[in-house]
């Protein structure tokens, strides 16, 4: 999760986005870099900031380097309190039900050329198979699995593994879902026969129209 810093500034504080004091910061000044490797280099987080994350806020910043080894892009938006996971195969969102557990929401579309806000004012939909989670820890491996299931998927699902028993219902479910596909594309191939044939069809008949006039002008 990225975090934004002022170059030159004394007090080397790290920001979220929408907060007051970075709002402040010029453009020319932005340090903006994972925000714990801007720790890592003696920056310390914004104590406004913190105030203004709660739990959802604090728990990203305690999860960003797992996601961050995972492959998996982390930003927490203070603005809208939500944490907007990027797998780069899909882009969900986290939201805080009222008893405080995290609730996991997958965007409808992902097209890698959309921009990050562009993302996130998209439609979601909520991920009906998770029940909300008290940490992030369990939606990242959630989400870094279902994403690499897609792209197996999109080569070959009977490449999808099957060793337990939510993998072997996920296989089954990919399974039905090509059959249904291969059903799809041959009646779709069948239409277009029909098509085809009915424009040769019209094509005789309007040979056939001319052949008669010509016969009769003869």
């Amino acid at each position: 999760m990225n975090g934004t810093a002022s170059i030159g500034s004394k007090r080397k504080l790290i920001h979220f986005a929408g907060c007051v004091y970075e709002k402040r910061i010029k453009d020319g000044n932005k340090l903006v870099r994972p925000r714990f490797e801007l720790r890592a280099e003696g920056w310390r987080d914004c104590r406004f900031c913190m105030k203004r994350a709660g739990l959802l806020g604090q728990e990203a910043l305690w999860w960003e380097r797992e996601a961050f080894r995972k492959g998996v892009t982390l930003a927490y938006d203070a603005r809208v309190e939500t944490v907007y996971l990027d797998t780069g195969n899909g882009f969900w969102k986290v939201l805080k039900n009222p008893s405080g557990a995290f609730v996991l929401y997958h965007r409808n579309e992902y097209r890698k050329s959309l921009s990050e806000e562009e993302l996130k004012s998209g439609g979601f939909h909520r991920q009906g198979d998770v029940r909300p989670q008290r940490s992030l820890s369990a939606l990242i491996d959630y989400v870094k699995k279902h994403d690499q299931a897609k792209l197996i998927i999109a080569d070959d699902y009977r490449k999808l593994p099957q060793q337990t028993k939510k993998q072997r219902k996920y296989f089954r479910q990919a399974e039905r879902r090509a059959v249904r596909n291969k059903a799809r594309r041959v009646w779709d191939l069948f239409e277009q026969i029909e098509r085809e044939r009915t424009v040769m069809e019209a094509v005789d008949a309007v040979c056939g129209c001319i052949a008669d006039c010509f016969d009769k002008v003869v």
